[in-house]
Parts: C-alpha cells; sequence; structure tokens
C-alpha cells in the first residue's frame, strides 16, 4: 500500500505541475479524455443493450448508445475552441442543475423543521453563481478550473507523499 501511495502522489505531483504549466495543453488533454469516455460509454450501452435478453432490450438504450457515440466522435473531430467551449457549457448546465437541487432541498429542509441547513442554501448558490460565469465566460472558465484542477492535485498529491512517508507497512501476523 506504501509503494501505490508513492506512485500515485508522485503522479498527482507531476499532472498538477504540468496542469499549472501548461493549461491550454491540459484543457485540451482533458476535453480529449472525456469524449472519448462519451464516446466509450456509448459503446458500452450499445454491446448491453445487445447483450440482454430480447424482451429486456429498449430501444431508447439503443439510441442514447449511438448519440454518446457520435457526440464522442463530434467532440474528438472538432476544434479545441468548440471541444472546450462545450464542455464548459455542459458543465455549467450541471452546475445549475446542482444549484436548483440544493435549493430545493433546503426548502424541503425547512419544511421538514431542519435547523442549520443554511449550507445548503449557500451551495446551491454558489453553484448558481459558477454556473452562470460559466455561461458567460466558457473558455476562461474552463481554463480557471484547469487551475482548481492542479492546485486540487498538487495539495492532494504532496498530502499522499507526506502520507506515505509517516505509514507504516502492515503486516498479516
Amino acid at each position: 500500500m506504501r509503494i501505490a501511495s508513492f506512485i500515485v502522489s508522485i503522479l498527482m505531483l507531476v499532472f498538477g505541475v504540468l496542469c499549472v504549466v501548461y493549461p491550454i495543453v491540459s484543457v485540451r488533454v482533458l476535453s480529449i479524455l472525456a469524449a472519448v469516455c462519451i464516446a466509450a460509454f456509448g459503446v458500452f450501452e450499445i454491446t448491453e443493450c445487445c447483450t440482454l435478453p430480447l424482451f429486456m432490450r429498449s430501444g431508447g438504450a439503443m439510441a442514447a448508445g449511438v448519440v454518446n457515440v457520435l457526440f464522442g466522435v463530434l467532440l474528438l473531430c472538432s476544434p479545441t475552441e468548440v471541444t472546450v467551449s462545450t464542455f464548459a457549457l455542459l458543465f455549467a448546465v450541471m452546475l445549475m442543475l446542482f444549484g436548483i437541487e440544493a435549493l430545493v432541498l433546503s426548502s424541503k429542509l425547512r419544511f421538514l423543521g431542519v435547523s442549520n441547513s443554511g449550507w445548503v442554501v449557500a451551495s446551491g448558490i454558489l453553484n448558481l453563481l459558477a454556473s452562470a460565469v460559466f455561461f458567460i465566460l466558457p473558455m476562461a472558465s474552463a481554463v480557471f478550473l484547469n487551475y482548481v484542477i492542479a492546485v486540487y492535485l498538487l495539495v492532494g498529491g504532496a498530502t499522499l507523499l507526506i502520507e506515505a512517508f509517516s505509514m507504516n507497512d502492515l503486516k498479516a501476523d
């Protein structure tokens, strides 16, 4: 476990530094990985649909698989700006939905008489504000998100490395 912690922490530190040094390239690589994952998920959906018994197959699942493959391939073939903007806008929609969901949850908690749920309202508002920024400035937001990921990787990698140095090997007696 200690060796795995060393390897993962060093990889996190290296990728964190790369995200800081090469922000535009990092955003492009992340968008390519995301597009490949979308296409791969589509292939999985199609394969799963084809292997199910006939009465369990769903036309909607097959269509979703085909759309995901086409969307992934389209993003892979698109210019960098289009791909990054698309992911930034998808992220904006996701943040907006999370924000709305948090505000709905806060009203339900208030209805149930749960106290100290102001953090849910704050989370919802922050998500909606972040969503607005991603809608207004998709490219700049994507680059900023790259720096947030870089800080996460650097802090997480350094913390894991410290833990790995202080970790004792566990051995079964």
